[in-house]
């Protein structure tokens, strides 16, 4: 009888679980239409190249920074921005395993095996700012982080603003700028296979979004 009893209060605490997922209405992007700013179209150049180097990654200067840009950033022209990690222990899985700031990595092929490129951000330049959102995307969660990097040279950008979006509020979460310096490599991971560019929400509308479908086609 108690283990029935038991039972039945996990099975409540579950169910209640699930419902407060449900009653609080996690944001969509719908919700965080409001605060978005930077969006993907056919054709569109950020002119990037004019104000940082491109053939290569962005490399965060302090390792000990935690966030989705702990490590790289990759910057496309078209708006697409990408990130990723270097193995830090044993058991990482779905990093890079080269040192960290290794020069003359074939960088497209290092991501074709187990290793992960993450691509949720859109960004554009603004005289000598790079304005870039990223997204965080789970079932019941989402949010929207606007960053902020000041260009200091060709070799050089910071990160000097940082602001989650989420259910109505803002919060800042920077602590101190953080720098990145530029790293050369042989290539660089193909941008169109971006998973945020297959969401009709981050295209400017419903055509530029169906143009890109048959474009990679």
């Amino acid at each position: 009888m108690k283990k029935l009893y038991l039972i039945f209060v996990a099975l409540s605490l579950s169910s209640c679980n699930i419902l407060y997922d449900v009653l609080l209405l996690p944001p969509t992007p719908k919700d965080l239409s409001k605060w978005q700013e930077e969006k993907f179209y056919e054709g569109k150049s950020t002119g990037i190249d004019k104000l940082i180097n491109t053939d290569g990654y962005w490399l965060c200067e302090d390792s000990t920074y935690v966030c989705e840009y702990t490590d790289a950033l990759l910057f496309y022209d078209d708006g697409t921005l990408g990130t990723f990690m270097f193995r830090r222990g044993k058991g990482d899985t779905g990093v890079l395993d080269f040192p960290r700031g290794m020069p003359g990595v074939d960088l497209k092929s290092a991501f074709e095996g187990s290793a992960r490129c993450t691509f949720w951000c859109c960004y554009d330049c603004r005289n000598d700012t790079i304005c870039a959102e990223s997204y965080n995307i789970h079932p019941y969660w989402w949010d929207m982080v606007k960053l902020r990097f000041k260009v200091i040279n060709k070799d050089t950008i910071e990160l000097v603003s940082r602001r989650i979006y989420s259910n109505n509020e803002i919060g800042e979460w920077m602590s101190k700028n953080v720098r990145f310096t530029f790293v050369p490599t042989i290539s660089l991971p193909d941008a169109d296979n971006a998973y945020i560019k297959t969401k009709k929400w981050i295209w400017r509308d419903e055509k530029e979004w169906k143009a890109y479908k048959q474009r990679i086609q």
